[in-house]
């Protein structure tokens, strides 16, 4: 690639100190680190063989924390545990955040930071960190990486796609714990060193360009020459930040920002335990003149939450409640979490109509027996006791079968005067040879026979639909007497190709009825495939909602219906008396000055 096509789309900085060089200001050198075409840029005093092209691809975050690498001055960093702590950071103004290893595990288990949380449950915790916040550069603490060196690779990888600017990587042994507590071990040198390269080796591999912190811990388990050792061979390893933790005196920490060779220009980061650790607090003006250019505050968020909740702990076991100056009112803890934006952006997308998009598709779609009455122009009355005088579902004979008439498309006879014999086909033949056989063995085969009709015809809708009415006809032939007969002939005059329509507006139940018989609706529930949720508002009686959810989402119905919050829907259900049937409700409750009623749909 031709270095002129590429200028001014990318720019450079060194991997080392993150500054940023201007192509032809000095004598150059081209950088071919994995085979890729690097412009050429200026190589400062003790810059190492490393350069990094800061491509447009990187996160916003990373580039915005190499950003801030690149400019003078110290950069100060406490540290989150969640969400609403980072998110304080940010509203607070500062530039950057670390999230603490130490404060996650206390939070979110109460436990020390000894190596109990899993990778997934730190990275979990980062997620929220940064989904409560906009734009805050955020190091994330990956402790040991979770392994061996490929476990680093996954962590690192991890820690980019979350979002975070930043990874922390320590050389202790597991089970790691804080560098300020007794019981310090680190792991061998080489093995220190191969999670430093592979970590960098992650970071190169993408384009998201994560700052990595390098850590040793060898301070407390060795020595500081030891410690000393470590950052040099981390630098050359490819860190972009070097940390010694718990250094113990001023000259312990200038030795550290002294260090040459690699080590010489990248920037280094000081740990200022809150509380009494074992490094010297020292103000930021002074730990810059050290020569340090990230300052991380682990515990102060921490520390004061901890201190607060135990004091408002104290006045409410008295019955007190924590004084004003003590806590923020309500309208301010609500402004704080984010309601107010909350509330701007329901606006924006809230809907005229309050109903579900899901309930105005099935209320407004036409169903096919009002399709039927719109498109025909003279309707011939039904004759006495033909399916379309009732929308009610009626049980067929004795033999336990019902029908949904309400939902099945039914035929429309012409003038009586055009009227003539149908010949009967084979179909309704086999139905005579049966009803001779006995209404009760009939309608067992009848049943059996259907089913496999409608399993062998569902690949489409017009297939099931034809195998719907059909069986209708198998069932009313097995009615028996005049009113049966009567049924069968009315449906076998009309044959007139019948409409496509959707398999579930077509409802035949089979069950048995000795199986329907005396059930509770908790077993219901187990074979309806919908729960149709109906509210009402109690004093007009005006329908306020009406829409179907599936019969699986019983534990999760409150976070779309907020009127079922706190109500135990399964206990309800269970409650329900036998001898229940479908077209009664299975929960019907008062939500404050609404009704709300839950019916079982689709039973199979």
């Amino acid at each position: 690639m031709n270095p002129s096509a590429v200028e001014g789309s990318l720019r450079q900085r060194c991997c080392h100190t993150g500054h940023v060089f201007k192509t032809g200001s000095g004598t150059g050198q081209r950088c071919m680190l994995r085979g890729r075409f690097r412009k050429e840029i200026m190589r400062p005093p003790n810059h190492a063989h490393r350069c990094m092209t800061l491509e447009a691809s990187a996160s916003p975050r990373s580039d915005a924390l190499r950003k801030l690498l690149a400019q003078p001055g110290i950069i100060k960093g406490p540290c989150c545990h969640d969400g609403l702590s980072a998110k304080l950071i940010e509203q607070a103004g500062f530039q950057m955040a670390f999230m603490s290893g130490f404060g996650v595990s206390a939070s979110r288990v109460g436990a020390p930071d000894t190596n109990l949380l899993s990778y997934q449950e730190v990275l979990d915790q980062g997620r929220h960190c940064l989904e409560a916040t906009q734009a805050l550069p955020v190091i994330g603490d990956g402790d040991t990486g979770f392994g061996n060196a490929l476990n680093v690779k996954r962590t690192v990888k991890g820690f980019m796609n979350a979002g975070f600017a930043g990874i922390l990587i320590e050389d202790q042994a597991a089970p790691k714990s804080c560098g300020h507590v007794r019981g310090k071990r680190v792991v061998s040198r080489g093995e220190a060193v191969a999670r430093i390269r592979a970590a960098a080796d992650a970071r190169d591999e993408s384009k998201a360009d994560i700052v990595l912190v390098a850590r040793t811990d060898a301070r407390q388990a060795e020595s500081l020459e030891e410690a000393l050792w470590r950052v040099a061979a981390f630098a050359d390893a490819g860190a972009d930040v070097l940390f010694v933790d718990a250094l113990e005196t001023r000259d312990e920490m200038r030795a550290l920002c002294s260090a040459g060779g690699s080590a010489a220009s990248l920037p280094k980061m000081a740990n200022n335990l809150e509380g009494g650790g074992r490094t010297p607090l020292l103000p930021p003006e002074e730990l810059e003149q050290l020569g340090f250019k990230l300052v991380a505050y682990p515990l102060s968020l921490l520390g004061v939450s901890m201190r607060a909740m135990q004091s408002a702990l104290q006045l409410l076991k008295v019955g007190q409640l924590p004084p004003p100056n003590m806590m923020p009112s309500f309208q301010d803890i609500q402004e704080t979490i984010g309601f107010p934006d909350y509330f701007a952006q329901a606006e924006r997308y809230a809907e005229s109509d309050t109903r579900s998009s899901a309930s105005r598709r099935f209320s407004d779609a036409p169903s096919p027996t009002r399709t039927t009455a719109q498109t025909s122009p003279e309707p011939s009355p039904s004759p006495r006791g033909s399916p379309a005088s009732s929308e009610k579902s009626m049980p067929a004979g004795g033999s336990g079968i019902e029908i949904d008439w309400s939902s099945a498309e039914q035929p429309q006879p012409g003038p009586s005067s055009d009227r003539q014999a149908v010949p009967q086909e084979p179909e309704a033949s086999e139905q005579a040879r049966r009803k001779d056989m006995g209404a009760d063995s009939a309608s067992q085969a009848e049943t059996e026979e259907g089913q496999r009709a409608v399993e062998s015809r569902k690949g489409s809708a017009e297939a099931m639909a034809g195998a719907e009415l059909s069986s209708l006809d198998e069932e009313l032939s097995a009615l028996g007497g005049d009113e049966g007969s009567s049924r069968s002939a009315s449906a076998a005059e009309t044959s007139r190709p019948t409409p496509v329509v959707e398999p579930d507006a077509i409802v035949v139940s089979r069950t048995r009825g000795s199986e329907r018989r005396g059930e509770d609706a908790s077993t219901a529930l187990r074979r309806a495939r919908f729960l149709r949720v109906k509210i009402t508002e109690t004093a007009t009686g005006s329908v306020r909602l009406e829409t179907r959810l599936p019969s699986q989402f019983v534990d999760g119905m409150a976070t779309v219906i907020p009127q079922v919050a706190g109500v135990d829907l399964e206990e309800l259900i269970r409650e329900t008396k036998s001898g229940w049937t479908k077209d009664q409700p299975v929960a019907d409750f008062q939500a404050g000055t609404e009704r709300v009623q839950i019916y079982l749909d689709g039973l199979a």
